[in-house]
């Protein structure tokens, strides 16, 4: 039987890290579904590794009814495939409160059994109460989770970390709730006592889709001046990430809340030279990314919108 997880987790909280940790274990016949809301995946490639099933599904949620049959088509795919098990990776700003009818639904189309195990939904802990408070769909991901894990609990101080259980408690009082640091945890150790609850319809529809612009540079730049225009403009976003540099030089950018974090990256990837921008101020953060692109990598990228 095929058991099927869900992940869900507001951008930036540690989706991709904790799932690259439970595939670097020892499951075996794995199967990995992910979704990202632009037209580029950068998830994916970050993800890819040997003897894996992996199907990237972009430019909109999974929930909604933009790519939803596609989702659905691909789910069917993967587990008429008889793998041991499938994580599928939910965009930061999914909605799930229909995975259910949608689990339901695909249970009469496949001949091969499989299991819903459940959502387990990742919380930044270092910036969780702005999130709450800014996005729907952070409350939403709880509030339909099984499993919430509270990732960075090695940046907030132990007063902090009760603030947060109590508001996920009040949210989802039949939660189990554990902690992590660097999307670590021991994915065999989590207990899933509660049942997938009953579905609503979600959020997330076709008018209220989040603007993103991709960005493709020409050639390779210096990262520090790359630097310079990503911190002019960051606070215009919800997320930045991507690959920047080519063959040994590359860098894996990610900025999460006016964060920028960058590291060296080695690994395979199919989107080099590309950074994604999700918008917080919708079409006009195109104006910011222009502007900031020709003060500092004049004629050395382009956007699609």
């Amino acid at each position: 039987m095929t058991r099927i997880f869900l992940i869900t987790g507001f951008l930036g909280s540690g989706k991709t890290s904790f799932l690259k940790n439970v595939l670097g274990g020892s499951l075996e016949k794995v199967g990995v579904l992910v979704n990202e809301f632009g037209k580029i995946s950068i998830d994916g490639s970050l993800l890819l590794q040997e003897q894996m099933d992996l199907i990237e599904l972009n430019n909109g949620s999974i929930f909604c009814s933009c790519i939803k049959e596609h989702f659905i088509k691909s789910l069917k795919d993967l587990i008429n495939k008889k793998l041991n098990y499938i994580f599928i990776e939910s965009s930061g700003l999914a909605d799930p409160s229909n995975m259910a009818q949608i689990t339901e639904l695909i249970s009469t189309q496949v001949f091969y059994p499989f299991e819903y195990v459940g959502s387990i939904c990742l919380i930044d802990g270092l910036y969780f109460e702005q999130e709450l408070n800014k996005m729907v769909s952070v409350e939403r991901q709880i509030k339909y989770s099984q499993v919430v894990l509270i990732n960075k609990t090695d940046l907030i101080d132990a007063i902090q970390l009760q603030k947060i259980i109590k508001k996920v408690t009040m949210i989802n009082p039949e939660a189990n709730i554990y902690n992590m640091s660097f999307g670590i945890i021991d994915f065999q150790s989590l207990v899933f006592n509660q049942s997938p609850k009953i579905y609503q319809n979600t959020t997330n529809i076709e008018n209220n889709r989040p603007y993103v612009i991709v960005m493709r540079l020409k050639t390779e730049i210096k990262i520090d001046i790359f630097l310079e225009m990503i911190h002019q403009i960051k606070e215009h976003f919800h997320r930045i990430k991507g690959i920047v540099g080519k063959d040994e030089n590359r860098f894996k950018i990610d900025t999460v809340q006016q964060k920028v974090d960058i590291n060296t990256y080695s690994g395979i990837s199919t989107a080099e030279q590309t950074v994604v921008f999700i918008s917080a101020i919708g079409v006009h953060a195109v104006s910011y990314i222009v502007n900031a692109a020709n003060e500092w990598i004049p004629d050395l990228y382009e956007l699609e919108t």
